[in-house]
């Protein structure tokens, strides 16, 4: 079992939602990788941090995946564009 988190803006999104994604498989399959980032928004380059508490009371901190100009191919696609 596998897990990331993915910001909906590096896919094609007008929105900045974080989404927690689980990845699971039986033992005998390969680890399924989380898609790459398709667009870049400025004010997410460095990615996002979610920080919470575990089971056992421990403070953790994940960390989505952040896109950088010139690594992907889109930019962002704003709530105006879509709209319009």
């Amino acid at each position: 079992m596998q897990f990331t988190l993915l910001n909906a803006v590096h896919y094609g999104t007008p929105q900045r939602r974080i989404r927690f994604i689980l990845f699971a498989a039986k033992r005998s399959m390969h680890h399924i990788q989380p898609p790459a980032p398709t667009h870049y928004h400025p004010q997410f380059e460095g990615g996002s941090k979610v920080h919470f508490v575990d089971g056992r009371g421990v403070p953790q901190t994940l960390h989505a995946a952040g896109a950088r100009k010139g690594q992907v191919p889109l930019p962002f696609i704003s709530v105006e564009a879509a709209i319009g």
